[in-house]
């Protein structure tokens, strides 16, 4: 008999599936082992887009690079037109002018640059093999735009060839920005070879 009611404490204790009845199927799955945890899904990382690692990269520029590497005298890069008459790129864009501005103002053409659309003259984004935005390189525009061929149904800009001195500064410039970006080093200082 004594052994009889421990068979009934016990099977109370220990719920009725112990004893070879069904659960209550209202009851609750209670975790008996809490050190384990649950298995979670991953969550696949969202591809950036082009205009966000845009807005990144230009966070990310910094005006004593500007300023180090020269390229902020492009606004004086002195230009011919057809007739011989010389100008210069802020004669044309020191207000924005095709996207562009260039002006002796050092900080205000450093703060046009890192932001859309003038930042698309300085770097562009690849693509991947799924068609996503992968990174971001040099688009090269300023090097590249006089030399550009212009249909007789365009308005063209007028062609030039960039001084030696400001190609390099524009290569240099994007190039250490890049490389700043890349290595979310945006705030390290910066050093020319002269230094």
């Amino acid at each position: 008999m004594k052994a009889a009611r421990i068979a009934v404490v016990m099977c109370a204790g220990l719920g009725l599936l112990a004893c070879g009845q069904e659960a209550d199927p209202t009851t609750p799955d209670i975790n008996t082992k809490p050190e384990e945890e649950e298995e979670t899904e991953e969550v696949a990382d969202i591809p950036i887009t082009l205009q966000a690692a845009l807005a990144d990269f230009g966070s990310c520029m910094n005006l004593e690079v500007w300023v180090k590497t020269g390229v902020y005298k492009l606004y004086g890069a002195e230009l011919l037109d057809e007739n011989g008459n010389g100008t210069n790129c802020m004669g044309c864009h020191s207000a924005p002018a095709g996207g562009v501005i260039w002006s002796d103002d050092v900080f205000a053409t450093f703060e046009a640059h890192t932001k859309l659309p003038t930042i698309m003259r300085l770097v562009t984004g690849t693509v991947d093999e799924r068609g996503q935005f992968n990174d971001l390189v040099p688009a090269n525009r300023y090097n590249e735009k006089g030399t550009g061929q212009c249909l007789p149904t365009d308005t063209c800009h007028p062609e030039y060839t960039l001084p030696t001195h400001l190609q390099n500064a524009l290569v240099e410039f994007v190039d250490e920005s890049l490389d700043r970006w890349h290595s979310d080093t945006c705030n390290a200082p910066y050093t020319t070879e002269e230094e």
